[in-house]
């Protein structure tokens, strides 16, 4: 994570521990033996780069990506500037994994919960082998009134709002709550589960 008190020039991912991010989500993907990895909501890229950089074929978009302070942002990964819907997700190919990471809140918040419900369903349908998500901690990340969804950065409440959320967009499929993330001193964690079949898809 980058110490720096001048915002304006370096992207918001940039100062975060995107190191201790992806340490959570590297054992699913070995354990999985995944290969390809699309990293939707990219931002600056530090995790697709990270994943490319560890041996995986790796792949971000982003509608706005931010590659202030980043010196190298196509190393080891491609990354594209284009919008996520239903007509983006119809044309994607097929990966082993699809990480979805500090977007779900935003998704909501910007579109609606139905509409997320939605996106999240028919991604899911392009994860070859998994869909690792990650959950906001704090309520108002969601919602412009701030209505209470969990208990603001209470990891048993957040993880089972974010459970039962799973349970009910991916019937049948296996959720499993995989560790937190550091991120910020009024939100020290955000909370990743991984998600895959229950039975290969044929």
């Amino acid at each position: 994570m980058i110490e720096s008190n001048n915002y304006d020039e370096i992207a918001w991912q940039v100062s975060r521990d995107s190191a201790a991010k992806f340490k959570v989500i590297d054992p699913v993907l070995k354990k999985m033996q995944v290969s390809s990895v699309l990293d939707i909501g990219c931002n600056a890229g530090e995790i697709t780069r990270l994943t490319g950089n560890a041996g995986y074929f790796s792949v971000g978009f982003d509608k706005n990506p931010d590659f202030r302070g980043v010196d190298s942002p196509l190393k080891n990964a491609c990354i594209g500037n284009l919008e996520l819907n239903e007509d983006t997700i119809d044309k994607l190919p097929v990966f082993d994994a699809i990480l979805l990471l500090s977007v779900h809140h935003q998704l909501i918040n910007l579109y609606g919960d139905q509409w997320t419900r939605r996106i999240v369903s028919r991604l899911a349908e392009k994860a070859g082998k998994t869909l690792i998500i990650e959950f906001a901690a704090l309520s108002r990340k969601y919602t412009e009134d701030g209505s209470a969804l969990f208990v603001d950065n209470d990891q048993e409440s957040i993880t089972d709002y974010a459970q039962n959320w799973l349970n009910k967009v991916l019937p049948g499929w296996i959720i499993a709550y995989i560790g937190k993330a550091p991120n910020t001193r009024i939100e020290p964690y955000r909370f990743i589960f991984s998600c895959k079949r229950a039975f290969n898809k044929k």
